[in-house]
C-alpha cells in the first residue's frame, strides 16, 4: 500500500508485507517441479515501511526499514544425491534499514533497446543465522552486523537508424563476513544477473559479497518490432568466496575467479509482452549452455536485501 502527501516536494509513505519462495534445480528442466529435482529453497517473509520523495526530475530516493525472516535450504555436500529428504537449514532474522537512489527511464520492461536504468542502495543489516544441520547434528548462531552499497549504471543509446548500443556497470562493496558454511555464505551474496536468464538460475560463480561487473549489448533492429541482441558480461569478485575444509567458507585471492556470460537473443517486443528466443554459455560450469523461448514478462517480487 502506498500514500501519496502532494505537498510542493510531494511524498509517498509506503507499506509491504511480503512472502517470496524460490527454488533452484539440479538442472534445466521444463514444465517439472518436483522435489526429487529440487537442490535450493529459498522463503523471505518481511515487512517494509518507507518514505519516497522524488530527486530533481526524473529520479526518486526512498528511505526505509524493514524486518524480515529469511530460510535457505540446500544440501551443503555435492556428493550427496538430491532424493535424499534431510536438507540443510539456515534461518536469517534480519534488520535492514537503507537508504535507494533509482533513476528509469528504459523504453520497455524486459530487453530495453534505449533509456537507462540507474540505482544506489546503501543499506545497514544486522541480525542472526541458525543453522541447522540434518538429523542430531549440532546447530550453529552467527550473529553480524554490516553495511553494504551497491551501484548500478545500465545505459542503451542510438548509434544508427538500425544500430543500438547498450552497456552496464555494477558494484557492490560490504562489510559482511561469512556465514556458518560454504553454501549459506553463497546463498545469502549479492547475485549479479545482467539477462532474463540469469535471475532464474543459481550460479555460484557469479556470487560474492564485494565484485565489479559489467557488459555491453549490441542491438540490431530490423524493424520496430523486432530486433537481435547479444549481451557479454565479466563478473570478478573481489573476494572470492571458496569452499574450504568440512565446507567451510574461506575468502579466496583478491580478484581472482572471474565469471563470463555470453547470450545471443532474437526478440519481438509487442505492446503487451515480449517474445524472445535466446542461446547462452556460462563459464561455470564446464560445458553450460542453454537455449529457451521466453513469453512474457519475468516479473520478481521485491527483495529483503536489494
Amino acid at each position: 500500500g502506498k500514500v501519496e502527501i502532494p505537498n510542493k516536494i510531494p511524498l509517498d509513505i509506503s507499506g509491504l508485507l511480503a512472502y517470496n519462495h524460490q527454488q533452484y534445480y539440479e538442472s534445466s528442466k521444463l514444465f517439472i517441479d518436483t522435489d526429487v529435482s529440487t537442490f535450493i529453497r529459498q522463503s523471505e517473509t518481511f515487512a517494509k515501511i518507507g518514505i519516497g520523495m522524488p530527486f530533481r526530475t526524473k529520479a526518486k530516493i526512498d528511505l526505509m526499514v524493514a524486518y524480515g525472516i529469511l530460510d535457505d535450504q540446500y544440501y551443503r555436500d555435492k556428493r550427496r544425491t538430491f532424493h535424499e529428504a534431510a536438507f540443510d537449514y539456515s534461518r536469517y532474522n534480519l534488520f535492514c534499514g537503507g537508504i535507494y537512489y533509482t533513476k528509469n527511464s528504459l523504453n520497455t520492461k524486459q530487453y530495453p533497446v534505449s533509456g537507462h536504468n540507474h540505482h544506489l542502495f546503501a543499506q545497514f543489516v544486522s541480525g542472526r543465522e541458525t543453522f541447522k544441520p540434518p538429523g542430531n547434528g549440532t546447530g550453529v548462531k552467527n550473529n553480524q552486523s554490516y553495511i553494504q552499497i551497491k551501484a548500478s549504471l545500465n545505459n542503451y543509446h542510438v548509434v544508427a537508424r538500425r544500430f543500438n548500443f547498450g552497456y552496464n556497470i555494477e558494484g557492490v562493496v560490504s562489510s559482511k563476513n561469512l556465514w556458518s558454511n560454504y553454501t549459506a555464505s553463497v546463498l545469502q551474496a549479492p547475485a549479479y544477473t545482467p539477462t532474463p536468464h540469469s535471475k532464474l538460475v543459481f550460479n555460484e560463480a557469479f556470487r560474492a559479497n564485494q565484485y565489479l561487473a559489467g557488459g555491453i549489448t549490441p542491438i540490431w533492429k530490423l524493424n520496430s518490432t523486432i530486433h537481435f541482441r547479444g549481451d557479454l558480461d565479466v563478473f570478478v569478485p573481489v573476494y572470492p568466496i571458496m569452499r574450504g575444509d568440512v565446507n567451510a567458507a574461506i575468502y579466496g585471492k583478491t580478484f581472482t575467479k572471474p565469471a563470463y556470460l555470453g547470450e545471443i537473443s532474437l526478440v519481438a517486443q509487442l505492446p503487451f509482452m515480449s517474445i524472445s528466443l535466446f542461446v547462452n554459455h556460462y563459464s561455470y560450469p564446464t560445458g553450460n549452455w542453454n537455449m529457451g523461448l521466453n513469453i512474457g514478462y519475468l516479473i520478481f517480487g521485491t527483495k529483503f536485501i536489494r
